[in-house]
C-alpha cells in the first residue's frame, strides 16, 4: 500500500493543473477510495492505542492496588512478630529476627512546639522550610543536655527480619 504523501502526488497527476480538467477519471476515483482506507485505518489505529493505553493503565492501577494491600499485610505480620517475640531473638535456617534500639524524638504538639521554640529564641532548632521542625537538631540538643519543653526522646524497639 502507498502513503499518503504518495496517494496524494498521484491523485495530483489525474488532474490537470491548468485548466483543473479531470483526466482518468477511474484512477482518480481509486485513488481517492485508497486515500479514505489509508486515512480510516490510521484512525482505527489511532483508537486502537488509546484503548490499549486506557488498559494498561487500569492494569498499572490494578497491580498499585496490589502493592499498597501486601505491603499492608507485610506491616502488619511484622508487628505481630513483634509483639510475639517481645524483643527476643529468633534464629532457623530459614530466618533470623533480631532488634535493634533507636532513639527518635517525639513532639507532642507541633504547632505549639513551634511557637514556644520561636518566642524562647531557640530557632537554630528549627529548619526553616514550611516551617518544620528539625528533629536531629533537637536529639542533638536533648543529648547535650538542653531542657526542650514539648520534646523528648523516646527510645524505640526495631525488628529486623532476613
Amino acid at each position: 500500500m502507498a502513503t499518503l504523501y504518495e496517494i496524494d502526488a498521484a491523485i495530483m497527476e489525474c488532474i490537470d493543473t491548468e485548466t483543473g480538467e479531470v483526466l482518468d477519471f477511474e484512477k482518480l476515483e481509486a485513488l481517492q477510495m485508497e486515500r479514505s482506507q489509508k486515512i480510516e485505518s490510521v484512525a482505527l489505529w489511532y483508537k486502537n492505542l488509546c484503548s490499549d493505553a486506557e488498559a494498561y493503565k487500569a492494569e498499572k492501577q490494578v497491580f498499585a492496588d496490589r502493592e499498597a494491600a501486601a505491603r499492608k499485610k507485610a506491616e502488619s505480620l511484622k508487628k505481630w512478630l513483634d509483639f510475639a517475640l517481645g524483643g527476643e531473638k529468633m534464629t532457623t535456617p530459614k530466618v533470623a529476627i533480631s532488634f535493634r534500639k533507636s532513639k527518635v524524638v517525639e513532639i507532642e504538639d507541633e504547632s505549639a512546639f513551634l511557637e514556644s521554640a520561636m518566642r524562647n529564641g531557640q530557632d537554630d532548632l528549627l529548619a526553616y522550610k514550611a516551617p518544620t521542625i528539625s528533629k536531629t537538631a533537637i536529639k542533638a540538643a536533648i543529648e547535650a543536655g538542653r531542657k526542650i519543653i514539648g520534646a523528648a526522646i523516646v527510645e524505640k524497639r526495631n525488628i529486623q527480619i532476613k
